[in-house]
């Protein structure tokens, strides 16, 4: 399931917020903050790194699993070849520019934050460099 993203983000807690449909300003913004060791909890969150983003979604009770390479499906892959290896499992991808969400073949980010057919989005031919499966722990 994806869930709407708020008008005006940048693409981390908009696909954050398209994954997990947590609140952003009580929850998303200020995980990230705290992962980015800011100092403060509401400040605008931008240029967030891989590592931030993991860890900001375990600080909100999430277990993040990476997918890794392996032969028969590298993790380098365009966007639109990922939508179509896990398409009923909602994904946390991102290429080096970008972040989104990826569900049954749509793109939901800042660009298209109703989701878009990957094939019809700008970075459907990017090389994806992190993709993330998240669900709530327990």
């Amino acid at each position: 399931m994806i869930y709407p993203i708020s008008p005006g983000l940048f693409c981390v807690p908009a696909a954050i917020q398209a994954i997990t449909g947590e609140d952003l300003l009580s929850v998303i913004v200020p995980a990230l903050n705290r992962a980015q060791e800011n100092e403060t909890l509401l400040g605008t969150v931008a240029g967030v790194r891989s590592s931030t983003y993991i860890e900001a979604l375990q600080l909100m009770g999430y277990v993040v699993s990476r997918y890794k390479d392996r032969v028969d499906q590298p993790l380098r892959a365009q966007l639109k070849t990922w939508a179509k290896r896990f398409p009923s499992r909602p994904l946390l991808v991102a290429t080096r520019e970008h972040a989104m969400a990826l569900y049954e073949g749509r793109v939901f980010d800042t660009f298209t934050p109703h989701g878009a057919p990957v094939t019809e989005h700008p970075f459907a031919r990017d090389v994806v460099v992190s993709v993330l499966s998240v669900r709530k722990r327990g």
